[in-house]
């Protein structure tokens, strides 16, 4: 099974724009706004996520950007240190990090 590492941090529509400038300095090919609806389902060891349709823009909770690394062909420590490496390269260290899904935040 593949561990995927993320980062969440809130922040304003203003810093997508520059975290998306950045990006693209960086070489992303392209930057796109998805909608997306997230369904949970109860299970015994937790929830289980169905993801659709995506978006930052969290009717209730606010605007929010999510960088994710995906351990698929390295060790969890290796792509702990990209996250790290591309979330300062991106302006995410200085941004407010949000722990929990946007569910639990709902619920707080």
């Amino acid at each position: 099974m593949n561990v995927n590492l993320e980062l969440k941090v809130r922040c304003t529509p203003g810093d997508l724009l520059v975290i998306r400038d950045k990006a693209l300095l960086l070489g992303a090919e392209s930057f796109e706004i998805l909608e997306q609806i997230d369904t949970y389902f109860r299970t015994g060891r937790g929830r289980l996520k169905l993801r659709s349709i995506r978006s930052d823009q969290v009717t209730g909770l606010g605007t929010f950007a999510e960088l994710e690394t995906v351990c698929e062909h390295t060790d969890e420590l290796s792509a702990e240190e990209e996250l790290r490496t591309v979330a300062i390269a991106l302006g995410l260290d200085h941004l407010t990090i949000v722990a929990g899904s946007y569910a639990d935040l709902g619920d707080a």
